[in-house]
């Protein structure tokens, strides 16, 4: 079982992927807008939920994966590291990261993507005008519960702690009785 190897193992052996970025840019010129428009869709194929409209780095990791897939390129890398089906799914972002980080030391490289997401934000607004983000909250009563030192503890529970313990001693010996019938019987 081999781990998904870091960014810099596979930009060293596949030196061809540092040209992804420059096709990917020209896909951002001739995609359109409404492509990146998104609406999840449940099981039986009907609009469930509005998504957030994407923003320039997912616009650009899209394409990425585009470009991948298309070029062949991700079943090379896969094969050459022997990258497992349950491993492939880290591959793509951590090539796209990589690429990223690249255009953002070249300077304006992502400004094509930017200006590209604030079309997709345009077009989500026409599709959907009453869209607002909602996301959902946690119920507090799941969440985490705030730290409270032993002392404090004992002060607040008294005697209900000590009967809880009391309680815990009794089905302890119960429980050592019953082992000891048990003895008893299959001797």
């Amino acid at each position: 079982m081999s781990a998904c190897p870091d960014a810099e193992q596979i930009f060293t052996s596949f030196p061809q992927l540092r040209k992804i970025s420059s096709r990917v840019s020209l896909r951002c010129n001739s995609d359109s807008p409404k492509d990146y428009v998104n609406v999840s869709r449940n099981r039986s194929g009907k609009r469930s939920k509005v998504r957030r409209p994407m923003n320039s780095f997912m616009i650009f990791k899209a394409m990425c994966r585009k470009e991948l897939i298309g070029d062949s390129l991700y079943e090379e890398i896969c094969k050459e590291f022997k990258i497992e089906k349950n491993r492939k799914a880290h591959l793509i972002p951590k090539i796209a990261a990589k690429l990223w980080a690249d255009l953002k030391k070249r300077g304006r490289g992502q400004a094509p993507f930017i200006e590209f997401a604030r079309k997709v934000k345009n077009e989500h607004e026409k599709a959907f005008p009453g869209y607002k983000y909602k996301p959902k909250r946690k119920n507090k009563e799941y969440g985490f519960r705030p730290f409270i030192p032993e002392e404090k503890l004992t002060k607040h529970r008294g005697d209900e702690a000590d009967q809880t313990l009391d309680a815990g001693e009794v089905e302890n010996e119960e429980h050592e009785d019953n082992q000891e019938s048990e003895v008893y019987q299959t001797s």
